[in-house]
């Protein structure tokens, strides 16, 4: 059992911090719709000018969803959110995840503002619990947020219907005037299957470092909605469609 947990550990470090995990030049393109602004960039600071990054979607004016195996030791997570003269980082002030008995842990920093290890080493759960909300500390308004897709959405229709990951893979070339990395995407996959309930998606996407966290999306009714994040580069996605996780996701929101 110990060599699984170490083996998931090893492709969730990898998705998040490697800045390439295949073949090089994809053919990424740059998404211009408005929704894309709602994905925004992850940035983990290890402090001496080290950084790294994954994706996040804004799901209301003050919470982030991203992926919980984001959060290594040492690192303190901002966002990069806006485009062109709206571009800004925005603080996180406390962040929220499903523990092993269904309950928030919040207010992970250490005194020195790291995050604590009992924190990262529930980052090595399965992608089942992959999910992480991180709260910042004043609201994005002028960028819409995107919604979740409702669990009765999540049916064996899903299959029949193309989906997208949006995210900032390190390995993209993409960058605005300014240098800034632009959100991309590989185009429409597929989901596979779905297992646990709905609480896992495999998909047909390929995912490269630094699009952990970043949105499957799924357009319903004419609106793009969030189906899951993606937590492993050979598409697996944590669901947030599945009841008890939307359920708790919109609990959060309230809250925050």
């Amino acid at each position: 059992m110990g060599a699984l947990w170490a083996a998931i550990a090893i492709v969730f470090i990898s998705l998040s911090i490697s800045p390439r995990l295949f073949a090089a030049d994809p053919p990424f393109k740059i998404v211009e719709d408005p929704f894309s602004e709602s994905v925004v960039r992850v940035r983990l600071d290890f402090g001496n000018n080290m950084y790294s990054h994954c994706t996040g979607t804004l799901i209301s004016p003050t919470v982030v969803l991203t992926a919980r195996h984001c959060l290594e030791k040492g690192a303190r997570p901002f966002i990069q959110a806006g485009r062109g003269k709206n571009k800004r980082e925005v603080q996180v002030s406390g962040m929220a995840f499903r523990g092993v008995a269904g309950q928030s842990i919040l207010n992970v920093y250490n005194k020195d503002g790291t995050v604590s290890d009992f924190f990262v080493w529930h980052t090595q759960q399965s992608v089942s619990k992959d999910i992480l909300l991180l709260f910042l500390n004043q609201p994005i308004t002028d960028i819409a947020s995107l919604v979740l897709t409702p669990p009765a959405e999540l049916n064996y229709g899903i299959y029949k219907t193309p989906v997208q990951l949006v995210g900032y893979p390190a390995n993209s070339t993409l960058h605005d005037e300014d240098g800034t990395m632009e959100p991309v995407t590989l185009g429409e996959c597929w989901v596979k299957w779905f297992s646990l309930n709905g609480r896992v998606l495999r998909t047909t996407c390929t995912a490269y470092g630094g699009n952990s966290g970043g949105p499957l999306l799924v357009k319903v009714h004419d609106q793009m909605q969030v189906l899951g994040v993606i937590s492993t580069a050979d598409g697996r996605v944590t669901s947030t469609s599945e009841p008890q996780v939307y359920k708790w996701i919109q609990e959060q929101i309230k809250i925050h």
